[in-house]
């Protein structure tokens, strides 16, 4: 369960190590198994180790090989935001404090944060807040009363992402398979998480649409409906239990168009009029009473919001059957537009963040033929073509392994059967049975698929 480090001369190698693996569960640890593990040695050059290379750890297989003191306990998707870790280590003796180093690029460290200097960290968790959406890389050293630092940990790879309206009910975890039985209003949710664990809601009325979304910021998504024939939003925030909240913004022949347009996290509340082409949104972040009225589209265009250029707001954009094009306004460049065309009349377009990179990818689903065509915005001037579905499937892309990636999936109706295709385990799929034939699957893709009919 430990490994030690010890001193020959100048020269420091590790023991053999029973390495136990771990699940996180807001707060709970529960051991899940161990496997052995052998870790290469380490040369000390021209200054004398500090005592606390003496130190014993145990390690969370999932991370391996964190050096020193403590094992890294983090899910590697998160939301938009922050970034919280966590880690056990032996504190006798106690080292002076931890450094936790991260960057864009693996191996690359650009940013610290000294623990013992940091508000919100503590000797065994830190939160690193202020991150744009993308993946980063983080390792931690210990350091000693001269802030002579220790060997780096091993690398954990984080991607932070922009709200998606995929379920997410458990913090840390992937997106859930979840359908909404409009018939009587009951939401049902297998949790990704937590072994043999199901949710149930009842929430809404049978005309209304799904609008999931983390509207409280809370990193969970809330279970929300929009209701056409008032303009009303109601949603239950799972940051506080009990309560519900409840806006009317919009009008009967409006689109519901959620999304984190002022990127703080939270998502917001808007509406898309195809009769005039003007998204009407009310900013979480702006404060009472301010909204902002953007034209953008034409009527027979379907909105497809989503953070286009990873600067963690969600940008305006349609896309048009007709032509095929994608028309964006990227929040992270004012004044400009991007015009994209790809696709046919009679796809479906299922944009998602495919390759991980924290950009979402223009991408369609060819019913017709079941293919899937990907423009990957971290491979610029490449796409991807993967046959998966049938053609009277339903497209439910979301991140359902957890690893920061968009999974292809979809969900036959006549079964209720969810066929995924693991981005983490690539060669291998995943069949789950959960729903009815008139039920509606609840997906990154859901809102789009309202308005497309399907």
């Amino acid at each position: 369960m430990f490994l030690c480090i010890h001193r020959i001369g100048d020269d420091f190698y590790k023991s053999r190590a029973s390495v136990t693996a771990v699940t996180y569960y807001g707060g709970v640890l529960a051991i899940i198994g161990m496997r052995q593990a052998v870790l290469r040695g380490y040369q000390h050059s021209d200054r004398k180790a500090p005592d606390m290379l003496k130190y014993k750890i145990n390690i969370p297989a999932s991370i391996f090989a964190i050096l020193w003191s403590f094992a890294m306990i983090f899910s590697n998707a998160a939301f938009a935001g922050d970034v919280k870790l966590a880690w056990d280590y032996n504190s006798t003796p106690a080292p002076a404090g931890f450094m936790v180093h991260y960057g864009r690029v693996s191996g690359s460290y650009t940013a610290t944060v000294d623990t013992g200097t940091t508000p919100t960290c503590t000797p065994a968790a830190c939160k690193v807040s202020g991150l744009l959406p993308g993946k980063y890389y983080f390792a931690v050293s210990a350091y000693d009363a001269n802030k002579v630092e220790g060997p780096l940990s091993a690398e954990l790879p984080v991607v932070i992402r922009v709200p998606d309206g995929s379920v997410y009910a458990d913090y840390p975890g992937s997106a859930e398979i979840s359908v909404r039985r409009a018939s009587t209003g009951v939401w049902f949710t297998i949790s990704s998480s937590i072994p043999n664990t199901l949710y149930l809601t009842t929430w809404g009325q049978s005309t209304d649409i799904p609008v999931t979304g983390d509207y409280d910021g809370d990193k969970k998504t809330d279970i929300a409906v929009w209701r056409p024939s008032t303009g009303f939003w109601w949603t239950v925030p799972s940051g506080s239990p009990g309560t519900y909240t409840a806006a009317q913004w919009g009008t009967s022949t409006d689109t519901p168009v959620p999304g984190d347009y002022d990127g703080d996290g939270k998502t917001d509340i808007a509406v898309w009029r195809p009769s005039n082409g003007f998204w009407w949104i009310l900013p979480s972040g702006g404060g009472s009473g301010t909204y902002t009225a953007t034209q953008w589209g034409m009527s027979g265009d379907v909105p497809v919001p989503g953070d286009y250029d990873g600067d963690g707001k969600t940008d305006i954009a349609v896309w048009r059957a007709s032509t095929g094009c994608w028309w964006i306004l990227p929040s992270g460049s004012p004044g400009t537009y991007l015009k994209i065309q790809w696709g046919l009349s009679g796809d479906i377009p299922v944009p998602g963040d495919y390759d991980g990179d924290g950009k979402i990818d223009i991408a369609v689903w060819r019913p017709s033929n079941s293919f899937w065509w990907i423009l990957p915005s971290g491979s610029s001037g490449t796409y991807v073509i993967t046959q998966w579905g049938m053609s009277t499937d339903i497209p439910v892309p979301g991140d359902y392994d957890g690893d920061g990636k968009t999974d292809i999936a979809v969900w036959r109706p006549s079964q209720g059967n969810w066929w995924q295709l693991p981005s983490g385990t690539p060669g291998t799929y995943a069949v789950t049975q959960w729903g009815t034939s008139t039920d509606t699957p609840i997906s990154s893709a859901t809102r789009i698929l309202n308005i497309t009919g399907h």
